[in-house]
């Protein structure tokens, strides 16, 4: 990427990678977790599609970020993710650096969606992981800025899960290219999904997109 092709909004550095979970150690413990359980990290990158938005869900246990955090380490997906700019600062910067997240600034006049395509344009690889369901409580359905980031950036979007009745974790086959028609694109989503179980079945939100918030991302 040239300074010519690089969006003027788009920050000037390459957004922070995870290498706490790409280390042999990690991997090693998340190996050694995996066996001894019975999980199973299953699927990998899109071959060719160096960005992407990927879903993460389903989202009722704190043990969901563990075991997806395990199955990316498995898997060698950079897996990054968005942080208040707050959390970047003492104690807590080092950490949420070293495990790949990456910050916005909700002062800004920019939207969340925009500062996001602004990363993925800054960057000539990029996986950006989002949890759709934004809690662990049962909601109205999934919040649909994973889906506004995906249409700015013109990126596609995968299917990632954590599926309790398997034991397994990792990227569902497949790649989702948003067409800016979310109503014609969620029932995607909900097929993809529609056999994965989660550890609270009864905490599972519907997949279907919740009211857009105020100035959505118009399609690209």
């Amino acid at each position: 990427m040239t300074d010519t092709d690089r969006d003027p909004a788009a920050p000037s550095h390459e957004p922070p990678r995870n290498p706490l979970i790409q280390t042999g150690l990690i991997r090693a413990l998340a190996r050694l977790v995996f066996k001894v359980t019975g999980w199973r990290a299953v699927g990998g990158p899109p071959p060719g599609v160096p960005k992407y938005v990927m879903i993460c869900a389903p989202h009722t246990s704190y043990w969901d970020g563990f075991w997806m955090l395990g199955a990316a380490s498995l898997l060698g997906l950079d897996l990054r993710f968005l942080g208040k700019h707050q959390m970047f600062q003492w104690p807590l910067g080092w950490l949420m650096r070293g495990l790949g997240a990456v910050p916005v600034y909700r002062s800004e006049r920019r939207n969340v969606v925009q500062q996001a395509a602004a990363w993925f344009r800054s960057s000539d690889r990029f996986l950006l992981g989002v949890a759709p369901e934004g809690t662990r409580r049962l909601t109205e359905g999934w919040k649909s800025g994973f889906y506004w980031m995906a249409v700015e950036a013109q990126v596609p979007i995968v299917c990632g899960y954590i599926d309790y009745g398997t034991k397994t974790g990792g990227i569902l086959p497949g790649v989702i290219h948003p067409t800016g028609n979310i109503e014609r694109d969620f029932p995607l989503f909900a097929a993809a999904y529609a056999h994965i179980r989660p550890k609270y079945p009864e905490l599972q939100s519907p997949i279907r997109p919740l009211p857009a918030p105020a100035n959505p991302a118009p399609p690209a």
